[in-house]
C-alpha cells in the first residue's frame, strides 16, 4: 500500500459505534456541512450547465454547434472527475463515524489527482465483467448476434455494477491502494455483516430505481431537449453522494466490528 495515496483518518473519528438505524439516522447531517454543501451543490450545477452547452449545441443548426458540444464534453469530464474525488471524501468522512466535513482535504502531493484515478479504477473494475462477457460474446458470435444479446448484456453488466462497486469502494479507500479491490477486512464484513449488506443493496437498488423513476417522470412532462438532458446529470450528482454515504456507513459499522 502506497501511504502517500492511503486517505489520513480523521483526528475527530469516532471510537463508539454507528447509530442503531445506521441508514438513516442522521443521514442527510453531513449534507449541511460547509464544504460538502458547497461541493455537492457546485459540482451539481456544474454538471448541469455542461449537459446544457451539449443539447444548447445539439440544437443549433450552425458552425457553432459542435464547439458547444465538444465544450459541454470536455468540461464533463472534468466535473466527473472532481465529482470522483468528492466521493472518497464523503465516504472516508462517513467511514470515520462524523456527520460533518469541517474542510477539504489538500491536494497535497497530488491527492485529489490519486483519488480521481483510483475511483476511475474501480468502476473499471467494476465494469470488468460485462466487458468479459462482451470479448467472449464477440469472439464466439458475430457483431449482428452480440447486437441481438445487448439488453442481457447490458442489465448483466448494471448487476454486477451495482454488486461489485460497494465491495471494491470500501476495499480500495481502506487498503489505500488499488491492488487490493477485494480485502480480508471486507470479506469478513460481508460474513459476518451480511443482513447489513442485504439492507446496503436495498436501499441503494431502491435509490436507483427512484432516479430512474423520477427522470422519466420528469422527461414525460418536459419536452425541450435543451430542459431534459441536463436534469439527469444534476440530479446524478445528489444521488451518488447520497450512495456513498449509505456505502460508508456500512464501511463505518465494519471497521467497528473489526476492532471490537
Amino acid at each position: 500500500s502506497d501511504p502517500e495515496a492511503k486517505p489520513q483518518r480523521s483526528e475527530k473519528r469516532r471510537t463508539s459505534g454507528p447509530p442503531q438505524r445506521l441508514f438513516t439516522e442522521n443521514l442527510l447531517t453531513i449534507f449541511r456541512s460547509g464544504p460538502c454543501f458547497k461541493a455537492v451543490n457546485i459540482l451539481a450545477l456544474l454538471f448541469g450547465l455542461c449537459l446544457f452547452s451539449m443539447a444548447f449545441g445539439q440544437s443549433l443548426e450552425n458552425d457553432y454547434s459542435e464547439y458547444f458540444v465538444a465544450l459541454g464534453g470536455f468540461t464533463s469530464f472534468a466535473v466527473l472527475f472532481a465529482t470522483f474525488t468528492s466521493w472518497q471524501v464523503i465516504l472516508q468522512a462517513t467511514s470515520d463515524g462524523l456527520d460533518e466535513v469541517d474542510e477539504w482535504p489538500e491536494n497535497e502531493k497530488g491527492l485529489w489527482l490519486i483519488f480521481g484515478l483510483r475511483m476511475t479504477g474501480i468502476f473499471m473494475l467494476a465494469l470488468s465483467p460485462g466487458a468479459i462477457l462482451c470479448w467472449i460474446l464477440l469472439a464466439v458470435h458475430s457483431v449482428a448476434q452480440l447486437t441481438a444479446t445487448g439488453p442481457f448484456l447490458g442489465l448483466f453488466t448494471l448487476v454486477c455494477f451495482w454488486i461489485l462497486l460497494p465491495l471494491f469502494t470500501i476495499s480500495v479507500v481502506d487498503s489505500g491502494t488499488i491492488r487490493d479491490p477485494i480485502s480480508a477486512r471486507v470479506m469478513w464484513s460481508v460474513a459476518r455483516l451480511w443482513k447489513k449488506w442485504l439492507q446496503l443493496y436495498a436501499l441503494t437498488g431502491v435509490l436507483i430505481a427512484g432516479y430512474v423513476g423520477a427522470i422519466t417522470a420528469f422527461w414525460q412532462v418536459v419536452e425541450s431537449p435543451i430542459i431534459r438532458f441536463p436534469m439527469p446529470g444534476v440530479l446524478y450528482i445528489y444521488v451518488s453522494f447520497l450512495y456513498f454515504r449509505l456505502v460508508g456507513r456500512l464501511a463505518w459499522l465494519g471497521d467497528h466490528e473489526l476492532r471490537e
